[in-house]
Parts: structure tokens; C-alpha cells; sequence
């Protein structure tokens, strides 16, 4: 039954929210004095994890505790899920417009991941869609750029969870961590 299925999920949230439910073991045994590993506990995981993804989709980003960066980011976010099922719908004049207001807004942002995401859907639309070079080469050359700035960003956390790494496991030399602090830096 359906509506069981949903005050399942309800209650499971209500239990993971006021820490009654320490674990997986806890937890399976509350709902179906089974283990964890059941086929029954799994689906319920699996459901609750279905009904987090669509809840998460309807939280409105405008509530003042999100600064402007924070409700842009997400709605473009959501925006971006929006464009990609547009696009597995070929539903391409949609995700078009969507991914050119992506853009911008992203630009404006300096969001680059989002300019990277959306650039690799325009280019990749002008060009092997619809065949016109200069858009194509347009878009190509936005993304090529946001490419380079995605890449440094992932190269700066990475060298600072290797330093931090370093520095927790291996605290008492201090000279190391700062001689690979600062060949990370000038990376």
C-alpha cells in the first residue's frame, strides 16, 4: 500500500531527525524486527533516500538564510538537473535556453562549474547538433577557459587534503608540512 509505504518513509525520517535510530541494525529492527541486510530495510533505504533527492528539489533557496551566492548556486543547480532531462527528453530548444541563462548567471557568479556545465552543453549542441561553427567555436573557447579554472580549483583542494593529511597524521614535523604547503601553493 502506498500510503503505509510514505508514513514508513515519514517515520524513518522522524527517527533519524531526533537520534532515535542509532544505526542501520536499529533501525531495521525497529520497522521489521529483521537485520539490516534485508530486502525489506534495503528498500526502505532506498526509498528514503528517493523521497531526501525530491525534497531537496522543493526547498525554496530564497528563505533569507541563503546569501545570493548560496540561492544562485542552487538554483542552478536544479536548473542544470532541469536541462539534463530536457536533453534525455529531446526536448533541445528547453535545455538550450536553459543552459544559456546557466551561463550567465554562472558568469556573473564566477560559478565555474556550472560554466563549465553548461558550455559543454552548447558547444556540444552547435556543433554536433546543429552544425554552426562559430557558435561552436564560441562556446568551445568559453568552456576551454572555464575548463583551466575548474582544473586549478580541483588541483588547490587536492593539495590541501594532501597537506592536511600530512599535517594530522604527522604533526610533529612541522618544516615538512610548510615545505609542501608552499610547493602547492606555486602550483
Amino acid at each position: 500500500d502506498n500510503g503505509e509505504i510514505t508514513d514508513m518513509t515519514e517515520e524513518f525520517y522522524a527517527k533519524l531527525r531526533g537520534n532515535e535510530l542509532q544505526n542501520d541494525e536499529e533501525a531495521a529492527e525497529y520497522f521489521f524486527q529483521k537485520k539490516s541486510s534485508s530486502k525489506n530495510y534495503r528498500e526502505l533505504k532506498i526509498r528514503f533516500g528517493r523521497h531526501l533527492v525530491n525534497a531537496i528539489l522543493l526547498i525554496d533557496y530564497n528563505l533569507t538564510h541563503f546569501n545570493p551566492y548560496q540561492r544562485t548556486y542552487y538554483r542552478l543547480v536544479k536548473e542544470l538537473a532541469a536541462t539534463e532531462i530536457l536533453l534525455a527528453r529531446t526536448l533541445h530548444q528547453a535545455a538550450i535556453y536553459l543552459s544559456k541563462e546557466i551561463y550567465k548567471k554562472a558568469s556573473q557568479y564566477g560559478i565555474f562549474d556550472m560554466i563549465l556545465w553548461s558550455t559543454r552543453i552548447l558547444k556540444d549542441h552547435y556543433g554536433s547538433r546543429l552544425f554552426k561553427q562559430k557558435e561552436f567555436e564560441h562556446y568551445l573557447e568559453l568552456y576551454k577557459e572555464a575548463k583551466k579554472v575548474v582544473d586549478l580549483e580541483d588541483l588547490a583542494r587536492d593539495n590541501f587534503s594532501s597537506a592536511m593529511i600530512y599535517y594530522y597524521s604527522k604533526r610533529s614535523n612541522l618544516e615538512v608540512f610548510n615545505k609542501i604547503s608552499e610547493e602547492s601553493f606555486k602550483e
